[in-house]
């Protein structure tokens, strides 16, 4: 094989893969809406209250009974 065979051989392998990858790889939003709503089910008011408080900027108070949900 010549070196253009070979480099059109691996852009049409490289073109069929990739997208698969990023297909499998990037959940559903169906997926994502559940697992926000299933978060969300389980903080208190205040929890709430503090994620959007934040702290030193744009940092997030860490809350301990939702550490094992993310």
């Amino acid at each position: 094989m010549n070196t253009f065979s070979r480099r059109l051989t691996l852009t049409v392998i490289l073109l069929t893969l990739v997208p698969c990858a990023i297909s499998q790889a990037t959940p559903r939003k169906i997926e994502v809406e559940k697992r926000v709503d299933s978060i969300l089910g389980k903080m208190t008011l205040e929890e709430k209250i503090q994620i959007i408080g934040g702290v030193n900027d744009f940092f997030t108070r860490p809350s301990p009974g939702l550490q094992c949900a993310l």
